[in-house]
C-alpha cells in the first residue's frame, strides 16, 4: 500500500520511509499551520520522512499552509521526491 500511495503521489519509493499523511480542510482548526511549521524540521532531521499534505485551502491559515509549502519546495529542492502537496480534493 505504501508503494502505491508513494508512486501516486509521485514520492521516492522507499519501503523504509516514515510517511507523514495530512488529509483534510486546510483550516486552523485541524492545525495545519502547524504542519508547514515543522515540515522543513521534521524533513531536515529525519531522512526517510515523506509528507503528504491533502485539501482545500478553506481559511487563511490554509492559505498559510500552501505558501509556505510552496516556500519551503523551492528554497529545498533536495525535498523532492519526499514531500507531495494537493491544495484541493
Amino acid at each position: 500500500a505504501k508503494a502505491r500511495i508513494q508512486e501516486r503521489c509521485g514520492l521516492a519509493k522507499r519501503p523504509d520511509a516514515r510517511l507523514f499523511v495530512f488529509v483534510g480542510r486546510m483550516v486552523r482548526q485541524k492545525g495545519v499551520d502547524i504542519i508547514a511549521d515543522v515540515a522543513h524540521e521534521l524533513l531536515s532531521e529525519f531522512a526517510n520522512t515523506q509528507l503528504i499534505v491533502i485539501g482545500p485551502v478553506c481559511d487563511g491559515f490554509g492559505h498559510y499552509t500552501k505558501i509556505k509549502m510552496g516556500q519551503l519546495l523551492r528554497e529545498h529542492p533536495e525535498y523532492v521526491g519526499r514531500v507531495h502537496t494537493t491544495f484541493e480534493f
